[in-house]
């Protein structure tokens, strides 16, 4: 299965890069962004709400000029809809509150990104 290749493959980058760079790293919280997808597509929904929320508390300390408000959408976004998988609703939405207004004030109020975060995959 691929996603459990890519989740070896993020697991070990993570080790490296907290080795040589830091636990306090934005690419530390890139790569934990990319674990926490390879998780979340095996439906392993607890493991990939750990990574989205430690990568989205990097993005906010360490946040680079690299690191935009889509970057931070898009995670808020992930983390709102693995909490929705597990039926918690109510953690889910304070992440999709803020995944929308970020994609609205980006991408504006009729954009295909804003629509995206109100359609329930």
């Amino acid at each position: 299965n691929q996603h459990k290749e890519a989740l070896t493959i993020f697991q070990s980058s993570l080790e490296t890069r907290i080795l040589r760079l830091g636990k306090d790293h934005i690419d530390v919280g890139r790569t934990l962004n990319s674990l926490g997808f390879a998780h979340s597509a095996l439906d392993e929904y607890e493991e990939a709400i750990g990574c989205f929320g430690e990568s989205l508390r990097l993005y906010e300390l360490v946040g680079d000029e690299n690191t935009s408000s889509a970057d931070v959408a898009d995670t808020n976004y992930c983390l709102g809809k693995c909490f929705f998988e597990l039926g918690r609703e109510k953690e889910a939405l304070p992440h999709l509150t803020i995944a929308l207004q970020l994609k609205i004030s980006i991408f504006g109020n009729g954009s295909l990104e804003a629509a995206k975060v109100l359609y329930k995959p």
